[in-house]
């Protein structure tokens, strides 16, 4: 596979300004690389692997580290949650997984881990392994409660609680009331046509 043919075939039709952008983010680290080239990674999956052999589940496609948040819901509850489904599908249950695992070790470099500490991507993994098969077995997923939960986890949840619906929406738009416009930032939000 030519992976640069490939990334291009993948990307075609595209806006080319966003492209551009894509592209040069992807130059700038591999694990930025890994989050924009989901496509590459399920295509390098073994075919003849254990892999594609576990029991199909709903999905979110590319479960890598930054695709976890926190967000405050119509009824006003917390969440910690998967926040990202553009590549969601029926897949592999293992799928997911495995995206995820091979996050934190690609990652490991943005972690900026001290020495002493090495060793906690394979901790990490190990625990996200864990968890994963603990709420597979348990057939639902669990909840994560802002008081007991550990930081980093604890500072998202609280940062999203009291975070106030219209201070929010200042930061992210012009205008008032009905009349609220996308503001244009060149980074979360760019013009659209």
């Amino acid at each position: 596979m030519n992976i640069v043919k490939e990334i291009q075939r993948f990307n075609a039709g595209r806006d080319s300004e966003r492209l551009a952008m894509k592209y040069r983010n992807m130059r700038s680290d591999p694990f930025v690389f890994m989050r924009a080239s989901c496509h590459l990674f399920y295509a390098r999956l073994p075919s003849a692997s254990v892999l594609h052999d576990a029991p199909a589940a709903w999905a979110c496609g590319d479960l890598h580290l930054e695709n976890f948040g926190s967000y405050k819901g119509d009824n006003g509850q917390v969440y910690f949650d998967i926040n990202d489904f553009d590549e969601a599908l029926l897949a592999p249950a293992s799928w997911d997984l495995v995206r995820c695992l091979a996050s934190i070790l690609v990652g490991r470099d943005k972690m900026q881990l001290a020495a002493r500490d090495s060793d906690l991507p394979t901790v990490l993994c190990q625990t996200m392994l864990d968890g994963y098969c603990a709420a597979l077995a348990q057939g639902k997923a669990g909840s994560v409660e802002r008081d007991t939960a550990p930081s980093p986890v604890s500072d998202l949840l609280e940062a999203a609680r009291s975070r106030q619906r219209g201070a929010f929406l200042d930061a992210r738009t012009v205008g008032q009331k009905l009349g609220r416009r996308i503001r244009i930032d060149g980074g979360k939000a760019l013009a659209a046509t």
